[in-house]
């Protein structure tokens, strides 16, 4: 039987899988088996894809995520961020002053 002859005939209680036979023996097919643990390793890989998915498409639980590194960051450098606050009201005073001035 021609390669094109074995993708066409198909036995009562097996398909033909090109992977499987890959596997398997020459001369043998994939045995049930080997199908099933082909099926279980794509539906595993399914729920791995649909479950990444899901936590893509989630923007709410990954903007709180965001947020809370951010904060968490934030609060490492308490000094750093405190120094900047201070730094900047600073900057704005003496931008009003200055403002105030030239009105005068």
């Amino acid at each position: 039987m021609t390669e094109a002859q074995q993708r066409t005939h198909h036995g009562p209680e097996q398909e033909y899988h090109p992977k499987a036979e890959e596997e398997t023996m020459p001369g043998s097919g994939p045995t049930v088996e080997d199908l099933r643990h082909d099926v279980e390793l794509t539906r595993e890989e399914l729920a791995d894809s649909v479950s990444e998915l899901a936590s893509k498409l989630d923007v709410k639980t990954r903007t709180n995520e965001t947020m809370q590194r951010q904060f968490a960051a934030a609060q490492q450098h308490r000094g750093a961020v405190g120094a900047s606050a201070l730094g900047l009201l600073g900057l704005i005073a003496a931008l009003i002053i200055v403002k105030r001035r030239r009105n005068s």
